[in-house]
């Protein structure tokens, strides 16, 4: 099997990023050993979470599922004060926002059912280990199925929405390099661009394929480096 982006992990992390990737255009395979509904805990979502499931088309469809909504947070300290969700708009004015609780094996379920629906692939099994190239690039993965057997999937870059399990952590790349992407000079992938305010990656090297790693934190993309 050959993808532009394979992406191991099927939660919020690994649907969005699919998500946002098929509005540019770009292929993906999601590699996911669970069968959702699954159980997971981290239900309660920041303000910007909200912000992006509304940037992803998906609005509508958390009203007409109920989602108890959320407009801000109370902080507790010495004093305690409630604190607002807020938004910037395209002129810089501040606005409020909200956001939502979820049952994540309602919402994660939700989430990798939309990126289904809008072109990416789903390899139920477990991510084993990345494929190098002679001078070391990452150039796939293999995916070990229910059955035993091995699937091997070639792919431009190699993305881990894991979680927990940290599955690049454990390959054996060290490369220290990150910078933050921006919208202006996100062209790695195949020429494609793709809003990516919170995401970081490893520095490219000509057409060595590259290594994108993200944490999950109840439903939000955050850098890891």
């Amino acid at each position: 099997m050959r993808t532009q982006v394979a992406i191991v992990g099927g939660g919020p992390g690994g649907s969005g990023a699919a998500l946002h990737l098929a509005h540019h255009g770009v292929d993906t395979v999601i590699i996911e050993q669970a069968t959702f509904p699954r159980y997971h805990i981290g239900e309660s979502m920041t303000g910007e979470c909200g912000a992006l499931l509304r940037d992803l088309g998906l609005g509508d469809r958390m009203l007409a599922a109920g989602h108890p909504q959320k407009q801000g947070v109370k902080a507790y300290g010495k004093n305690v004060w409630f604190v607002l969700f807020k938004m910037r708009t395209a002129a810089g004015d501040l606005e409020d926002q909200f956001t939502w609780q979820v049952r994540r094996a309602e919402f994660d379920t939700m989430l990798l059912d939309e990126a289904v629906a809008r072109g990416s692939t789903v390899v139920r099994g477990r991510a084993r280990n990345v494929l190098r190239a002679d001078d070391g690039s990452v150039i796939g993965l293999d995916v070990v199925k229910a059955d035993g057997s091995v699937q091997r999937i070639a792919s431009d870059v190699v993305l881990d929405a894991s979680g927990q399990r940290t599955f690049l952590a454990h390959q054996g790349d060290q490369s220290p390099i990150t910078w933050p992407l921006r919208q202006t000079d996100c062209d790695l992938l195949s020429g494609g661009q793709y809003d990516s305010r919170s995401w970081h990656a490893r520095k490219p090297s000509r057409q060595r394929a590259h290594l994108l790693r993200i944490e999950v934190s109840l439903g939000v993309v955050h850098p890891f480096e």
